[in-house]
């Protein structure tokens, strides 16, 4: 998926720092992760590449915490990310990983609860950007820099071209549709130019073979809705 650029992106995003890289894109990779799979008690953290190599330093492990806790990039509580954490029950802890060559050196994984299905994995690209590669084991490519709606259904065509179907008939402002698979799961990703609406969320869930429904507004401007 092409990711575009800007003047923006060059300069960075207002942080707590001190990296785009290593702290506000890790902060948003948190956010991303735990808007995807809801609230959790415990997460297992594995961190591959740079990430595995400089997290202390660079403060990456405290941004992954502060954005679980859907904490933005600038906010003055990142450096208490773990003592919060701790105080909301929450147990956490970090792996370090060598998940192969094919994976951006930036790159963490999340599992929520022990379970191996409930994970996410995504990668920060510099400049604040990320872009999430796994649902699962599903792979995807999906930045989040739309709003972006995200279904998993049971593993059937019919079901999600359905939902796609249903999408496109709503007039929205369509960017970007993909889909991917692995074994018994789909997930179909759409990202659109417009905010999805809390309201719509119980006509999606309700569609045959659907598993689960998030949504995320425009994650750069950190607006979540599921919890």
């Amino acid at each position: 998926m092409k990711v575009s650029w800007s003047a923006f992106d060059v300069i960075g995003p207002v942080m707590v720092g001190p990296s785009s890289s290593h702290t506000a894109g890790a902060c948003k990779l948190g956010y991303m992760a735990r808007s995807i799979y809801g609230a959790f008690k415990k997460v297992d953290i594995y961190l591959h590449g740079s990430f595995a190599e400089v997290y202390e330093g660079h403060a990456t492990d405290v941004a992954l915490v502060a954005g679980l806790m859907k904490m933005e990039s600038h906010d003055k509580r990142i450096p208490d990310a773990f003592d919060l954490a701790k105080e909301m029950g929450i147990e956490f802890e970090f792996h370090m990983v060598d998940l192969g060559k094919e994976y951006h050196p930036n790159t963490a994984k999340f599992v929520f609860d022990g379970d191996a299905s409930r994970s996410v994995t995504g990668a920060s690209l510099g400049g604040g950007k990320v872009i999430v590669t796994h649902v699962g084991k599903v792979p995807m490519q999906v930045s989040l820099e739309y709003s972006t709606l995200i279904i998993c259904f049971d593993k059937s065509e019919q079901h999600a071209g359905s939902f796609i179907d249903k999408v496109e008939s709503m007039d929205r402002d369509i960017v970007n549709i993909q889909t991917g698979q692995y074994k018994d799961e789909m997930i179909v990703a759409i990202e659109i130019r417009e905010w999805f609406e809390r309201v719509e969320m119980p006509s999606f869930e309700a569609m045959p073979g659907v598993k689960w429904v998030r949504f995320v507004n425009h994650l750069p401007n950190f607006v979540d809705l599921n919890d």
